[in-house]
This record gives C-alpha cells, structure tokens and sequence, in this order.
C-alpha cells in the first residue's frame, strides 16, 4: 500500500485524526481529511457535547497516547478504505518514523481488535502483551476524568496554569480544561477583534493559525473578567513563553476594539499591545493589507445613501484646495477637494499668482494632523484641473472626466476650525457660488463672511502680487554638479532646515531649503531602504512599506534640521528619521564610513535590536542584503564573532583562492533534495526574472557545463551576460540572460550547501598573484574532493574561519593552515582575532619562513 505524507492538525478522538496536506488555493489554508485508525476500537472520549462529555474508562488516556505521538507531526500514512459519499474520510495507518501507532496502542492496551475482519498477526501480538501485562483496559481498574460543571460566576480573576485547549470555535471562543477547578470553561480575547469586511481567505488563515497555536496545547490563562457578548471568561492566554493574543495582533488578525482601554486595566499591557498593533500596521499584513487592497480599488470615498463623516490624517497637501487623506479607521487613502472654494493653481507647469502660498498655508496648518472629513458631495472635474495629474505622462488619466469627492475639514487639534474659512480669510482661495446641480458647503455663510474680510484686509490675491524669489532645483540633471558643490559649501553651517518636498523612496527624498533658496535631493545618512525590486516580492513589500511610512510621517513636513552628513531631523522631538527607519526594520545600515560619527553606534545597535526582534524586513527568510548595498557600500571588514571550535566533516569542493574555500557537509541531506526539485526544472515551466538583474539576486542558472539547473546568485553585471555564483557548490560561471529563471519558492529559503570558509588566521594570495595558482594547486593536491576535519574557529557576515586538520588526531600544529605558513604560502592575518595559546607554534613557524624568505616572503608587501 502506497504511504503518503502529511501533518497532524488535530486529534478527534482515540482512534481518529485530522491529517492535512497542500494549500488550497481557494481557501488560503491547507486540504484536510479525517483518518480513522483500521483494525481497532479505542475508549471513548468525546466533547461534542460540552455540558455532558463522554467518556469510557480510559478514553483519555488513549487519546492523549495518541497526542504525544503524532499531534503536529510529520507523519506516514496508508489509505487502506475510503468511507462512501465522503471524501474527506478515510479509514486506514498511521506510521511514525516506520512504527505504526495503531500497533503501539494495543501494546499499550489503549485499543483493542475490533471483531470484523482478521487483524494482522502484529497486531494480535501486541493485544495479547496488553493482556499478559494487565495494561491499560486489560488492567481491573477504572480510568476516567472528573468533569464539574463550571459557573462562570464562580471563576476567580488570577492566574490557572496548565491548562488544556480542548476545542476551538471560530475566531474568538475557545473551550479549555481547567485543572484546579476540575472542568471544562468557554473562553474568549475579550479586547481584540476582526472586523467583519475582512476576506473569508484571511478568516480562514486565522483560524488556521489559532488552531495551530493553541488547540490541545496546554497554556497558562489569565482570567480577566466575564465577556458578555460571548458568555465566556474573557482571558489572556500563553503557550510557554508564546503570549497568543500579541501574536494574533502582530500577525495582523485581531485588532484592539474600542473599548480596550477600559477593559485592560494594566496601563502596560494595553500599551504593549497597542504598540504589537501599530507595527501590524506598518507592515501592512493581515487585516491592514485587506483595508490596503480596499484602498486600492477605491479611488475615493464612496458615498452611501448621504453625508458622511470620518476621521483621517492629512497625508498630502496638492495646492491650497486640494489633499490627500487617510481614513484613520480603514487606511483608504484619498484625494479630496475642499468644498465651494478655489485656490489659485500650483504645479510643475504652471504656478498662479499665489499658487505657492496658499499651498504653504495649508500644509503648515494641515500636514500630519488627525481631522474631521464631512463629505459634502461628488463631481466630475477634468484631470488638468486635479493638481499633479496633468504633469503626469500618463495620457489615458487625461483622456476622461474623473469622479472626486469634495469636503469640510475641520481641524480638531486647533479648536474645530474650518480649513477652507482660514484658506479664504487668508487670502488664498475664493468662494465658489454653485452652478446648476453643484452641491455647496454646509458652511457657505462662515466662508462668505471670510472672503469678505479678506477683501477689505486686501489679503493675499485681493491685494497686490509678491513676487517670491526663484528657487533653483539642484536635482535635476543639469545641476547635480552644482548640488553637490553647493552641499559642499554649506558644510560650514553644520545644520540645515527645510521642508520634504518629494518622498522617492525611504531613505531618498527631495528637500526644500528656505534660507538658501533652492531644492535638492538628500540621502539619508548611513541607512537604506530595500529597493522596489520586481524579481524580490519580499523586497518590493518592504520597500513600499518604507515609503508609505516616511509618506505618512515626513513628507511636507518641516525638517527641524538636516546634518551637512545627511541626517534628517523631524518633528517637534527632532526625530532622526534613519533611526526611526532602523529601529521599525525599513532600513538597513549603509556606508558606516560615510555615518563614522556619534550616530554609527547608534544606528548599529537599532539594527541589531530590529534584527534580533525580527522586525520589519528581518522576518525575511533567507535576507541577502548583497542587492541593497551592492559595490556602493565602503568595503569594511565586519564584526568577527568567535565561536567554540566545533568539530565537522567536511568536503573541500570548491577553492576560488587560497582564502575563499567552499565546502559541504556529506552529512546534510538538503543538497539532495535540492537536486531531486531542480531534476525536472525546465525554462520553459519556470517564471522569467525581469532584466536588468541586480547584483545579489538569487535565481536559478543554468551551468554551461552539464547543462543542468541549479542554484546562483548574481554576482556581476557583463555586457548582455552575467557571473554567477553557483550557492551550493561554490564554482562560478559566466550565463547569458536567457539562462536566469526565477528561483522557486520552496527553495529560496534554503541555506547556500557550499559553506564558504577561510583558513583561520592566516591570510595567503589572491588568485591575481604570481603564487596564487601555484597555493591554489597547493591546497588542491593536499585536500580538494577529501573529507576532512576542520574546527570552526570564528567568522564573520561573509565567512567562516577554520582549521583544517590533515592528521586523525586533530592537532593544530599539523594542519593545512600551518603547513601554509610553513611552506611561505600564507602569512599570519593581521585582521583576524588574537592567536590563541594552543597555536603559538604558529608565530614560530611563521618566523622560521619569513628569516628563509619562503613564499610571500620573497616578495614586496606592494606586490602582494
């Protein structure tokens, strides 16, 4: 009988389990069927009926034998029946690392033969042991679990551990079995949510994810309080060190309802989880990626049946009547237009007479503030009056009238003023009177009265035209000489102050700079977003994650002040926002040379702490951060951890020079794997990357050898051709464009199988040296294709320092690296960690080449 492969989901009861397999695309979780142990009959252990649960003596004994054996394991099956009309029940075997547990419950006299059919000779073999050893339900004594009924009243607010999640309902109940009182409770999250518009797919995964967090775990719950909604005890709840209800939230799956506040009486608690929220958030995943897809199918705010009103953050400003908001429940971004006013045009083509300023005056009122939108009506209007389209070459948004939504915003934060009566009052836009079926402003009066003003005042387009200074853009093409040399010369003034005019990516923005009159792009100092990259999905989430972050927090707004390094300070607290950007994990550290100041240690330890956390763009498996810093990072050596001098097997397969050897463990069975998958790769099935491909990249390439698929990275650009690396052997190749496909998910997350190393301590020539062949040769003849045993010594982010001894006994003082040093091949390395003791026959050998000019010895230091 054919065996398959699957996981343990659940066990339904002594005898019977729930085994899933592939994801279902539909649903966005994986297939399931129930499988029904062949050839026994277990005691009976039933919840179904949570009042009154069934049970045999033991019944759940059986089924938690069964539990620890299989549940959440990898398992072997045999489909030995198929139940009729029923497609996801069968009846058949279950094997665990080649026993069958159908067999080990007998023997353990948690089962018995059932009567029909002839049971195998394994099988009555291990009842009759059962038997001879008074096991189990052979024993004379009875089994069975006490059960109170539990008054939800009578539950004490504290701490009960260990803990059993007997079943999960849904999304937000669970019933659990309490030890200390002896009985089965319903449970709930209480202060957490999933709204309802979310997708039934991403109910699914949630659900899916909670089943497999909790459901037959044993957990410590917290019990807070009763939930009426749910008629249950409203609890937190911990698998060992796993807080569940942070894990849904930072998942993306529960949010804070709006009375969380009053319902968590731990100030930090709430804090906690409000933070574990906000970054969900920022990451845009789960319920906040839904509201991101609505966003995206919305091109404004669609009325239903009348007025509405919401909060939103004013992300944009466009000119002096016209933003961008968000809608703060919901994230949907949209551009609206202030209602029954006008303000003079401002954009790249053409700037009216106080274009500028009413813009100005608008976003220093507006920009970053939490407002009231009241949506007044909806109108079409032609594109070339929307500000910013008409400079855009995308001649289909031009080509049609578009449907835009006009609003009230009043301004909560500064007294619930009307923005467009202070636009007026200003000077800076008209009143509008309505034509025909136009809708008009609730407040028409407030704004007429404002105009009125405003004309007598004779402010701003009711009195005389100011002419404002030019201001030069130093980031176009003809001024980046001059950019860079004006930033040259401002250097003097140690700061600099401005407004982010232009958000290009995260850590790429274009700067106003008042004072000095003109505008310029600015790099921020010493970080770096992912790039926006088509062939990385990974990397193009992030990236965009970054830019919408530093959308929402920085753009338009005021720099406090801008570093002549090129560090950007925001807001009232003078955020750095390369910090801020490290410490969310949007942003790598980049250039430490060009950051070597009192931020380097800064910017460092954010990184590690966003590293060690996982947060951001570290949650990517496998990151290789190759194709962000590329050839533009300064060439620093990175920081050496020292390890403990593990002993390994390996096999020399690969030697690039004498201080890049690759090598593999004939004991790791992934490369095998790997293999098989790429054994039936063709380039006719397999995705293509879209070219240029970056430095970094990770695809498969195929070998001008052998033909055959495997697995690269790129490692440089050619002309129409490119290096590649082979990650799993370690030799390189040079493949045309056509020879690059897309590296397929299941393995892209697998670790390089050539493990790159360096010998430790010692540094030898480069391949471009007149010795570099002959050391190569050299280490070839001594251990290439061998298997030898090496310690591993200490390494860095690109290698790994070892020893490779070429003698049974492991000694140092006759190993590869020392011979080495003995025969002039290698020096001892300045760079490495301090020699330890043990190899002090090392500095003497070393001494013994240099006095008989062996080797590198016999050659200048310039020369080498």
């Amino acid at each position: 009988m054919e065996k398959k492969q699957g996981a343990v989901k659940q066990i339904v009861s002594s005898n019977c389990v729930l085994i899933s397999g592939p994801v279902n695309n539909e649903t966005g979780v994986p297939m399931t069927k129930f499988l029904t142990l062949q050839g026994i009959q277990a005691p009976e252990f039933s919840l179904t009926d949570k009042e009154n649960p069934k049970q045999e003596s033991f019944g759940f004994l059986a089924r938690e034998f069964l539990r620890k054996q299989v549940l959440g394991q990898q398992i072997e099956f045999t489909i030995e029946h198929k139940i009729k009309d029923q497609n996801d029940k069968v009846i058949g075997r279950i094997f665990k690392n080649g026993q069958d547990i159908g067999e080990l419950q007998l023997r353990e006299g948690l089962a018995q033969l059932r009567q029909q059919g002839k049971p195998s000779q394994e099988y009555e073999n291990a009842q009759n042991l059962a038997k001879q050893n008074g096991k189990g339900i052979w024993s004379k004594r009875e089994e069975l679990v006490k059960y109170n009924k539990i008054d939800l009243k009578d539950v004490k607010p504290k701490q009960y551990t260990q803990c059993f999640v007997e079943d999960v309902q849904g999304l937000f109940v669970f019933y659990a079995y309490i030890p200390e009182l002896q009985g089965l409770v319903k449970c709930s999250y209480g202060e957490v949510f999933m709204p309802t518009s979310v997708s039934q797919v991403l109910q699914n995964r949630a659900k899916w994810t909670i089943q497999e967090l909790i459901l037959q775990q044993e957990v410590t719950l917290t019990v807070q309080g009763q939930d009426e909604k749910f008629q249950s005890l409203r609890v937190d709840i911990k698998k060992k060190d796993l807080d569940v209800k942070k894990e849904l939230v930072s998942l993306g799956y529960f949010r804070l309802s709006p009375n969380a506040f009053q319902l968590i009486n731990d100030q930090k608690r709430y804090n906690e989880l409000k933070e574990t929220q906000s970054q969900a958030e920022i990451k845009l995943i789960g319920i906040w990626k839904d509201a991101m897809k609505q966003q995206q199918q919305q091109q404004a705010v669609v009325l239903q049946g009348g007025k509405q009103t919401y909060q939103a953050k004013i992300i944009e400003v466009h000119s002096g009547d016209q933003l961008t908001v968000m809608n703060v429940n919901n994230r949907q971004q949209s551009r609206v237009l202030l209602a029954s006013v006008k303000a003079p045009k401002y954009s790249l083509k053409e700037t009216q007479p106080f274009g500028y300023e009413a813009k100005e005056f608008v976003r220093k009122h507006a920009i970053g503030k939490t407002v009231k939108v009241e949506v007044e009506y909806e109108k079409k209007i032609k594109p070339k009056d929307i500000e910013g389209l008409a400079d855009e070459d995308d001649k289909k948004k031009l080509q049609q009238e578009l449907n835009m939504i006009f609003v009230n915003i009043i301004l909560t934060e500064d007294g619930d003023q009307n923005l467009a009566a202070l636009v007026v009052g200003a000077g800076y836009a008209t009143v509008q009177p309505p034509r025909g079926d136009d809708g008009v402003s609730r407040y028409i009066d407030e704004l007429t009265g404002a105009q009125e003003s405003a004309n007598k005042a004779k402010k701003g387009i009711h009195g005389k035209p100011v002419q404002l200074p030019k201001t030069t853009d130093l980031s176009v093409n003809p001024n980046l000489q001059r950019s860079r040399d004006a930033f040259d010369s401002l250097r003097t003034l140690r700061k600099l102050s401005g407004v982010v005019e232009l958000v290009l990516n995260g850590s790429r923005l274009k700067l106003k700079f008042h004072e000095q009159n003109f505008t310029s792009i600015v790099v921020l100092a010493g970080v770096k977003c992912l790039p926006n990259e088509q062939n990385l999905p990974e990397f193009q989430k992030f990236s965009n994650i970054a830019l919408q972050y530093v959308k929402e927090n920085a753009l338009q707004r005021d720099i406090k002040r801008v570093s002549s390094h090129g560090h950007v300070f925001i807001g009232k607290q003078r955020t750095n926002l390369g910090l801020t950007l490290l410490e969310l994990g949007l942003a790598v550290t980049f250039n430490p040379v060009a950051n070597s100041h009192a931020y380097q240690a800064l910017f460092a330890d954010a990184e590690s702490k966003a590293k060690l956390k996982r947060e951001g763009l570290w949650d990517i498996k496998g990151l290789d951060l190759t194709i962000v810093k590329g050839d533009d990072d300064v060439p620093v050596r990175s920081e050496i951890k020292l390890l403990n001098g593990e002993l390994k097997k390996l096999i020399l397969v690969e030697i690039a020079d004498s201080n890049t050897l690759y090598f593999q463990d004939p004991t790791d069975k992934l490369l095998g794997q790997i293999e098989k998958s790429l054994g039936s790769f063709t380039a006719i099935e397999a995705n293509k990357l879209v070219p240029p491909f970056k430095k970094g990249l990770l695809c498969v390439a195929k070998f001008s050898v052998d033909g055959n698929w495997y697995r690269a990275k790129i490692t440089r650009e050619l002309k129409n051709r490119y290096e590649v690396l082979f990650v799993d052997y370690g030799n390189v190749d040079i493949v045309s464009q056509n020879d690059i496909r897309k590296l397929p998910e299941n393995l892209a997350a697998l670790p390089p199988q050539a493990i790159r190393c360096n010998l430790a301590y010692i540094n030898g020539p480069t391949i471009s040296h007149e010795l570099g062949n002959k050391v190569g040769q050299f280490i070839r003849d001594q251990i290439f294709e061998k298997e030898v045993v090496v310690s591993f010594e200490y390494q860095d982010d690109v290698s790994k320092g070892v020893i490779a001894y070429l003698t049974k006994e492991n000694q140092p003082n006759k190993s590869l690296n020392i011979l080495l040093l003995s025969q002039g091949f290698a020096k001892l390395d300045k760079a490495a960690p301090p020699l330890p003791q043990k190899l002090e026959e090392w500095l003497k050998t070393s001494q013994e080449a240099e006095n008989n000019s062996k080797g590198l010895w016999n050659y200048d230091e310039e020369t080498e």
